[in-house]
């Protein structure tokens, strides 16, 4: 595991030499209250049992909510969550620990904004201590997959208006959700001076990292004549799409 600290790991597997043997650290061959040590023999304190809870599909998309469900009579100490990549360095995920009324039953949440990693295959990792002596410590780690998904906005039916109400009707593509719409309206020129009109967006932006959409918006009156319709997006990560029509008004 890449760039765990090491700290933790100090005095997390005590070697106890009159302990049970054990084989291959099966933790399950020890008696409950302790583990199978770095000696193949069974030593004080219970490894935590760590088990995902999600994402239940390891393709991430958007921001993306990660849950460990944690087995540990002896607590929860020491977290550390981490998603690695073989390009970059581990992000860290900021977690929070929701304890069980039990005192055994832990969960361990976090958020993942999956447009901060690159394409490709990653791994979620965790280490897990215990809160109390004797410091045991579990490591666990899961594959994930970020797709490579493309920022875009497709328009895929003729701009409508209705009296004063302009529908548009789209896709959008993209792992970072939507941080900024913008309307455009530009009138071609035929005759007279060709006029532009830029429409600050009333609809709510769609939060998912992609899908369709129906953008209903309110316009003021338009002249006759031809108008360029034009909608953009951009998303968390700083990334522009756009895609245009063309509106015929009577």
């Amino acid at each position: 595991m890449a760039a765990l600290p090491m700290s933790l790991l100090a005095g997390c597997t005590p070697v106890d030499g009159t302990g049970a043997p054990c084989a291959a650290r099966r933790d399950a061959a020890c008696p409950t209250g302790f583990h199978c040590g770095d000696d193949d023999r069974c030593a004080p304190g219970e490894r935590p049992v760590l088990t995902l809870a999600q994402p239940t599909d390891p393709t991430l998309k958007g921001l993306s909510e990660v849950a460990l469900d944690v087995i540990s009579p002896q607590g929860v100490g020491a977290v550390t969550l981490q998603i690695t990549t073989p390009d970059r360095a581990p992000l860290l995920l900021k977690s929070s620990h929701l304890p069980a009324a039990d005192g055994r039953s832990h969960r361990l949440l976090a958020s993942v904004q999956s447009w901060l990693l690159p394409a490709g295959e990653a791994r979620l990792e965790a280490l897990v201590a215990t809160a109390s002596p004797p410091w045991v410590a579990a490591i666990g780690a899961w594959p994930l997959t970020i797709p490579d998904v493309v920022h875009a906005v497709t328009l895929e039916a003729p701009a409508r208006r209705e009296g004063d109400e302009l529908e548009l009707t789209g896709l959008r593509t993209g792992r970072a959700p939507v941080s900024r719409w913008r309307l455009r309206l530009q009138q071609l020129p035929a005759s007279g001076e060709p006029s532009e009109r830029d429409v600050t967006p009333t609809w709510e932006s769609p939060d998912a990292g992609e899908g369709r959409f129906t953008v209903r918006q309110k316009l003021e009156p338009l002249t006759s004549g031809t108008w360029l319709v034009s909608l953009s997006a951009r998303d968390a990560a700083g990334a522009d799409a756009s895609d245009q029509q063309l509106l015929q008004v009577p």
